[in-house]
């Protein structure tokens, strides 16, 4: 397959240097009308050279630039210094390229020539760019995209494939992707370079600006839900499953947001809001388990919506289930030991709390309540041990749990 891709990138490389020489001779109606650039390339000069050298040759008659065109180097590469070089022209008049074009004389005609070509150039680009993607080349496919985007700046499929390049090159979010789907607290993920967020966010952004929207409010809702901006997030799954009723992923998307925004709001003392949010998420995992009856999230968030509600028994039977899907999950022990601590279930308590605490070893809730299991299961020395512990790291225990 990658073999049938690169033969295509070479057949699209060839059609993109007849389009280019038939481009810059369109180049050549400008030179009459006073905006001429010299077409010389030098490959041992950088790119900016290039750009200053081609602009600082202003006031070559046309027939020099026609000679010129004869002469260009077939490289794609070349002719993409001497775009690049007219596209910066064009951009420090301080007018769009409609605008200084008409300027000098250009008619309607040939604008839609001129903007032909450009779009087309742009779509070489994007192809290249898609073929670098798939062979997991992403610096290479952002290069290639971010290209095509100067040339076309409503080029949604480029935005949205940027974006994608770059989630695959991030390390951050690549790690932390399993911890914020899998999140159960409502704690966002440790951000170390919210930055690389903001910019994947704007380029999807874009994406949805110029067309593309289902899958990436889907994608950028998902990386709110990473940045712990829950009621953004939420309202773009809002909007995806608005769109694609039949988006699983984005239902259990929503719905973790729902829970996380109900638990904000748990936190701030508005329980009468969240608990409409707990069960608008549990509406969202019902809609998704229609779609996807065995999906180990959906079970995991609406056990977790489920204990938020005080529906305990509810909470374990779907942890638990959830639990039989995935070898070595460890994430689900914490609410359903705390599920099992509250349906007074404490043997089963102790079992689960234990295997949280080796996960969340500073977690002062989950020493709190073994210690209080043990307690009723009449076990002292590890009673005492246990809320110690918990004492130590949040002297204020009395207050928050007044048992």
């Amino acid at each position: 397959m990658a073999l049938e891709m690169v033969r295509g990138l070479v057949n699209k490389i060839k059609m993109t240097k007849i389009k280019m020489i038939y481009f810059w001779i369109i180049i050549g109606h400008l030179a009459s009308m006073t905006i001429a650039l010299a077409i010389q390339y030098h490959s041992d000069k950088s790119s900016e050279e290039d750009k200053k050298e081609i602009i600082d040759k202003g006031g070559k008659d046309k027939e020099e630039i026609l000679d010129n065109v004869e002469k260009l180097d077939t490289k794609l590469d070349s002719n993409q210094k001497k775009l690049d070089a007219l596209t910066d022209y064009i951009k420090s008049s301080g007018n769009n390229s409609s605008v200084i074009l008409k300027k000098y004389g250009i008619t309607d005609e040939q604008l839609e020539i001129f903007s032909k070509n450009i779009d087309e150039f742009s779509s070489s680009k994007l192809d290249q760019g898609n073929a670098a993607y798939y062979l997991k080349e992403y610096s290479e496919a952002i290069n290639l995209y971010t290209q095509a985007i100067k040339l076309n700046p409503e080029n949604g499929l480029a935005y949205l494939f940027r974006a994608k390049s770059k989630i695959f090159s991030s390390d951050q979010i690549i790690n932390n992707e399993e911890q914020m789907l899998l999140g159960i607290k409502g704690n966002s993920v440790d951000i170390k370079n919210p930055q690389e967020f903001k910019d994947i966010i704007e380029d999807l952004t874009f994406s949805i600006k110029y067309g593309f929207q289902p899958d990436v409010f889907n994608k950028r809702g998902a990386l709110y839900l990473m940045l712990g901006e829950w009621k953004l997030a939420l309202s773009d799954f809002t909007e995806c499953v608005l769109l694609d009723p039949y988006f699983a992923e984005a239902y259990v998307n929503q719905a973790q947001a729902y829970l996380f925004v109900g638990m904000k709001l748990i936190e701030e003392g508005n329980i009468t809001k969240a608990l409409d949010y707990f069960q608008k998420g549990i509406d969202a995992c019902n809609q998704g388990l229609k779609l996807k009856p065995k999906n180990q999230r959906i079970y995991v968030i609406r056990g977790t919506t489920k204990y938020n509600l005080k529906d305990f028994s509810g909470a374990i039977a779907d942890l638990s289930f959830a639990k039989s899907l995935v070898i070595n999950d460890d994430s689900i022990h914490y609410c359903r030991g705390l599920s099992y601590f509250f349906n007074k279930d404490f043997e089963e308590a102790v079992k689960d709390l234990t295997i949280a605490i080796k996960n969340n070893p500073d977690d002062y809730k989950l020493y709190f309540f073994r210690g209080k299991a043990y307690k009723f299961l009449d076990i002292p020395k590890e009673s005492k041990q246990d809320l110690e512990k918990a004492y130590k790291i949040n002297p204020n225990l009395d207050n928050e749990f007044p048992l």
